[in-house]
């Protein structure tokens, strides 16, 4: 549809597109190489054991740290530290990269929705601020992911 009103994609505001330039053959690679990624790092989440954190009476902070690590280390030592547990590291990229992933497809239904709807308020403000609506609502879902990841391991340590 967007091909035969929009043939040289000019109009476009897909991030890919507006920030990028990419024409509609990169367009749809860098789509499936997305796919790509996606599921390969879903596999990690669904095929990996969940990881355990044996120790015990940890806040969240310390709980997300301990995760990562598997010991416990005061704030200023935590800066730029490689995790040491590559198992957890992984689990964690997949389920942020999937979640991330459905949650950017339910925004671009919603987006393209009012886009077809012809939402004047939305296409109004889609044309003045696309450059920094589009990545705020990625950092959100991203940020979004985070929280909901180690709100759902942290509940499960404290049940345990």
């Amino acid at each position: 549809m967007t091909y035969l009103y929009n043939p040289d994609l000019t109009y476009e505001y897909n991030p890919l597109v507006s920030l990028f330039g990419a024409s509609w053959a990169g367009l749809i690679g860098i789509q499936f190489f997305i796919l790509l990624i996606v599921s390969f790092f879903a596999c990690f989440y669904f095929k990996l054991p969940e990881v355990q954190v044996a120790e015990e009476n940890l806040n969240f902070t310390d709980f997300v740290y301990f995760y990562f690590f598997n010991k416990k280390r005061p704030w200023p030592e935590r800066m730029l530290s490689m995790s040491a547990n590559i198992k957890s590291h992984m689990i964690f990229v997949g389920f942020i990269v999937t979640v991330s992933a459905i949650l950017v497809s339910l925004f671009a239904i919603v987006n393209n929705f009012l886009i077809i709807k012809n939402e004047g308020w939305y296409l109004h403000f889609l044309a003045y601020h696309y450059r920094l609506f589009f990545p705020a609502v990625y950092f959100v879902i991203i940020l979004t992911s985070f929280f909901v990841f180690f709100g759902r391991k942290y509940r499960r340590y404290l049940n345990v």
